[in-house]
């Protein structure tokens, strides 16, 4: 009865470091690399540096939403972009220098699937993501984002995979540190 039941909690154990292999290979680290951005990610997480910063943000699939967090001028500047009450989704980053409070809004505008492109608004202004890379189950592979915000071209490539959910969420993170 005991070699019985061993041999089950083996096979169950076996399973499980199996299943959780699977996982790793799924979400290895890789990077994400552009415009004076130089990220990890892992997991639909990512970390680094942003221009003369440092970044950490993460994206909460099951809330569609996701958290920014940045070491910027000597403090912690948090924020959060998600799906408000009024239906829109985004968020505000907002920290005080010098007695000025410095803020930069972005919030999604739309997708427009035919030309590979996401389209969100950054302190009122409209911006084109275009996100180039193969297609393939909804989600791109090793894709490169492009966008030109007040006048500058902002680009970086990710190693891997993005649906344009997380694209999405990049976005916010990766534009919306640069940005601000």
């Amino acid at each position: 009865m005991k070699s019985v039941f061993c041999r089950s909690i083996l096979v169950a154990i076996s399973v499980m470091l199996a299943s959780l292999s699977v996982l790793a290979e799924e979400h290895s680290l890789s990077t994400i690399k552009g415009t004076q951005i130089d990220l990890k990610t892992y997991d639909h997480a990512i970390a680094g540096s942003i221009k003369n910063f440092l970044v950490w943000g993460y994206v909460d699939e099951e809330t569609f939403s996701s958290e920014l967090i940045m070491r910027k001028d000597e403090q912690i500047v948090k924020t959060v972009f998600k799906k408000a009450e009024d239906g829109s989704i985004g968020g505000v980053i907002r920290h005080t220098v010098d007695n000025q409070v410095k803020e930069t809004s972005l919030h999604f505008v739309r997708v427009v699937k035919e030309e590979n492109k996401l389209v969100v608004k950054i302190n009122q202004q409209e911006v084109a993501i275009t996100i180039s890379g193969t297609l393939n189950n909804g989600h791109f592979v090793n894709p490169t984002y492009t966008a030109v915000v007040n006048g500058e071209t902002i680009s970086y490539a990710l190693e891997g995979e993005a649906c344009y959910s997380f694209s999405f969420h990049l976005a916010a993170m990766i534009l919306g540190a640069y940005v601000h």
